[in-house]
């Protein structure tokens, strides 16, 4: 069997010795028209030099995506069989930048043709097809064909992307664990989990979290050994924290932030555990950063529940408010209101951030900022806070450039977002104009993101040119109001 390489040298010669001789011939047919076309006329190249032609076409990034799905169709039209091509074809699939319909191309002839070496290539591709539903039952065919173990890890991410029990192909999904393992689908995914070579542990927690109640997945967890990471970080958050991630996600950020502060968990899970006794707290990883700072701040006094309500009543009463609007609607922001739902973590975060507000060379910061964000129109300021040296402090951070130029909304970087797993809070600014009134608030995309960060978030927004308001929320959707501040004084007119 020539190999992939023999084909296109093979090809190129004839291509070279063609055109060489004569300007004016007819290129080599793109389309499986054109080449039936050729036939007809008696114009035809040797297949080797169609298909090695439109095998570089389809290979090649620079070539618009209509056009190589053309050149791919072609290909499989005249090589689809040929191993030696499909090897080359499966290459189209790492191509990650490649134009809408190239990938899924190149994925349906795979599939068609049975490429035995696809397992390896499926994770990449499958969770993008959402909306091609027969390409994603050819390739469900295709794992059914094909049960490999060396598939299991890309049958987990792409079942996990399903989403819950109720997707149309869950039964088809557990036939194929069943044939890969010969064991029913759940114990095949907990063994997996709690099995240190495995790469899918975030995707496999997904698959679990959203099929067994807590307290079977609990049961489980506790009965594995724990020989992976992610059972030790499960078994470690239950005996601490009482306490199972709901999401795939939260567990990875469970695993790094427990990796990074193991010397402070104990701490961290004596105030958690007192927090629970006062009432309202469920501990979740997002609190991570805020328990363990305040349980090794020796200048930090505890403050019951009864207490951080009775100081932010007090605080937020005095100041003024302006009402947030959305869809015609009033959202409720006031404290008092929202203060029996508002869980310990809340409590905790108001009242630092509403410290943190209240400082004059914070507030002068925030002016800095708003004139330095009214002069710039490309891009949305934001960043993190942290709790150091025993109060919370902002830090800015550049925004992502997947939005482009946007000066409405912060999108953090994935550095960003990495570092918010050891914060207090996002923070952003609507500061794009001074008298901002219509944007006073989270929007309802900025609250859809926090929640999917699983983070807090603290958003300030300009109300007129010398004053701005500050609003708490959290991924349970409630919205805080801290009130109106003052823009502390620039340093130009300071000096």
């Amino acid at each position: 069997m020539r190999t992939p390489a023999a084909i296109w040298v093979a090809g190129l010669v004839v291509l070279a010795g063609a055109w060489g001789c004569n300007d004016h011939i007819q290129p080599p047919p793109r389309t499986v028209a054109e080449y039936q076309a050729q036939l007809k006329q008696r114009l035809n190249y040797p297949t080797q030099v169609v298909v090695a032609h439109n095998l570089q076409r389809a290979l090649n990034r620079t070539v618009g995506g209509p056009e190589r799905v053309k050149s791919l169709e072609l290909v499989a039209h005249l090589a689809g069989r040929d191993p030696a091509i499909l090897a080359q074809l499966a290459d189209v699939l790492t191509q990650t930048d490649a134009p809408p319909g190239v990938r899924e191309a190149a994925l349906n002839i795979l599939l068609k043709n049975d490429y035995p070496n696809l397992a390896g290539y499926l994770a990449r591709v499958l969770p993008y097809l959402s909306g091609n539903d027969k390409l994603r039952q050819t390739a469900l065919d295709w794992l059914t064909r094909h049960p490999l173990p060396d598939a299991l890890a890309d049958v987990v991410r792409i079942w996990a992307e399903e989403g819950g029990a109720n997707s149309p192909n869950e039964q088809r999904y557990r036939q194929i664990l069943r044939q890969i393992s010969g064991k029913e689908w759940d114990q095949v995914v907990m063994d997996e989990l709690g099995n240190p070579a495995f790469t899918a542990s975030s995707a496999a927690y997904d698959i679990l979290v959203r099929r067994l109640s807590e307290q079977d997945l609990r049961t489980r967890v506790l009965a594995t050994t724990a020989r992976s990471d992610a059972v030790q970080v499960l078994q470690a958050l239950i005996g601490h924290f009482d306490y199972l991630p709901a999401t795939g996600a939260e567990l990875s950020t469970a695993s790094v932030v427990l990796r990074a502060h193991a010397a402070e968990v104990e701490d961290a899970a004596r105030l958690a555990a007192a927090w629970r006794r006062s009432g309202n707290y469920r501990f979740n990883i997002r609190d991570f950063h805020l328990l363990s700072c305040l349980a090794r701040d020796p200048l930090r006094t505890e403050m019951s529940r009864e207490q951080l309500v009775a100081h932010l009543s007090q605080a937020l009463v005095r100041r003024e408010h302006v009402p947030v609007r959305r869809s015609q609607q009033v959202v409720v922001t006031d404290f008092d209101r929202q203060a029996p739902q508002l869980g310990m973590a809340d409590l905790w975060n108001l009242y630092l951030l509403d410290e943190l507000l209240r400082k004059p060379h914070v507030q002068t910061g925030m002016g800095v900022m708003a004139e330095r964000d009214r002069a710039d129109r490309a891009r949305a300021w934001g960043g993190l806070i942290f709790y150091r040296n025993g109060h919370a402090e902002p830090q800015l951070y550049e925004p992502s450039k997947a939005l482009g130029e946007n000066d409405l909304r912060y999108a953090p970087t994935l550095d960003v977002l990495r570092l918010a797993r050891d914060s207090l809070c996002l923070f952003h600014a609507h500061f794009e104009k001074a008298q901002n009134l219509d944007r006073v608030g989270p929007t309802a995309q900025e609250q859809a993101d926090l929640k999917a960060d699983n983070l807090y978030g603290l958003l300030v927004t300009s109300v007129s040119g010398g004053s701005f308001i500050g609003h708490y929320y959290n991924p349970q959707g409630q919205v805080v109001s801290l009130g109106i501040f003052p823009y502390g004084p620039s340093p130009a007119a300071a000096k």
